[in-house]
C-alpha cells in the first residue's frame, strides 16, 4: 500500500539519518527555549518600564496605538526568529533527502508573514461573524468547532508550503502547489488519521489509568498527572511535528 510505504520510508529515513533526526529535535527545543526566554524578557522590560509606558500612553487611544505597534513589532521579531530556526530544520530535512536546493531566509520570512497573517485575519473574521450570526447558546460549540477546523487547515498549510519552499520554489509557485496539494486529501488523510489515533490512544490510557492512580492517593495522583502531561507533550511532538513533518516531504517524494 502507498500509505504504508510512505510510513515505512519515513521511519527508514529517521533511522538512517539519526544525526539529522536528532539535530531537528535540538533545533525545535532551542526555538522553544528562545521563545520562552524572549517572552520572559519582554515581560521583565515592560514591568521595569511600566511608569514610562504609562506616561507615554496617557490616553486610551495612545495606549491602544502603542500596544498595537509594540505587538506587531514583537510578532515580526518572533516570526524572524522562527523563520531562522525553521530554515535550519528544512536544510536538515533536505540533507536527509539528499537534496541541494538553495533556500532563502527572506522568502521563508515572507511566506511565514503571509501564512500567519492570513490565518489570524481569517480566524478573527470567522469568529466575529459567527458571534453575530450564531445564537448565544451555540456560541461555545461553534467556537470550538471553528477553532479545531482552523487548526487542521493551518497545520496542513504549514506543512504543505514547507515542502514546496524546501524544493526552491518562488512564492507564487509555493501557493499554487500548496493549493493543488490540499485538493488531494488521499495524500495527507493517512497522516492525519495517524495523529488522531495517537491522540485517542493517549486519551484511552489516561481514561483507564487516572481513576486507578486517584484510588491510591491524592498526592500520587497529582504526581502521575504531572508526569503524564509531559509524556503527552513529548508523544504529540514526536508524532505531530517530528515524524509528520518528514512524512509530508515523503508524500511529495
Amino acid at each position: 500500500m502507498k500509505s504504508q510505504s510512505r510510513f515505512a520510508r519515513t521511519i527508514w529515513l529517521l533511522r538512517s539519518n539519526k544525526k539529522d533526526a536528532g539535530t531537528i529535535i535540538i533545533l525545535d527545543a532551542l526555538f522553544l527555549l528562545t521563545l520562552w526566554y524572549s517572552i520572559k524578557l519582554v515581560g521583565l522590560i515592560v514591568e521595569q518600564n511600566k511608569l514610562a509606558i504609562q506616561s507615554f500612553s496617557s490616553t486610551a487611544i495612545s495606549a491602544l496605538g502603542f500596544m498595537t505597534v509594540f505587538t506587531i513589532i514583537y510578532a515580526m521579531v518572533l516570526l524572524a526568529v522562527y523563520s531562522g530556526f525553521k530554515l535550519a530544520v528544512l536544510h536538515t530535512i533536505n540533507h536527509m533527502l539528499k537534496r541541494g536546493h538553495k533556500l532563502s531566509f527572506k522568502r521563508l520570512y515572507a511566506l511565514n508573514i503571509c501564512l500567519y497573517g492570513s490565518f489570524i485575519a481569517a480566524y478573527w473574521a470567522v469568529i466575529t461573524i459567527g458571534g453575530w450570526a450564531v445564537k448565544f447558546e451555540y456560541q461555545r460549540p461553534w467556537r470550538g468547532f471553528a477553532t479545531l477546523a482552523f487548526i487542521i487547515v493551518f497545520y496542513l498549510l504549514l506543512n504543505a508550503s514547507s515542502i514546496f519552499f524546501a524544493q526552491g520554489n518562488e512564492l507564487k509557485s509555493i501557493w499554487r502547489k500548496t493549493g493543488r496539494f490540499l485538493m488531494q486529501p488521499r495524500k495527507y488523510l493517512p497522516v492525519l488519521g495517524f495523529s488522531v489515533l495517537a491522540f485517542l490512544l493517549l486519551y484511552a490510557i489516561y481514561y483507564v489509568s487516572a481513576p486507578l492512580m486517584a484510588g491510591i492517593s491524592q498526592l500520587f495522583y497529582k504526581q502521575y498527572i504531572s508526569l503524564f502531561t509531559w509524556v503527552v507533550i513529548a508523544v504529540l511532538y514526536l508524532v505531530m511535528i517530528w515524524f509528520n513533518r518528514l512524512y509530508f516531504f515523503v508524500i511529495e517524494g
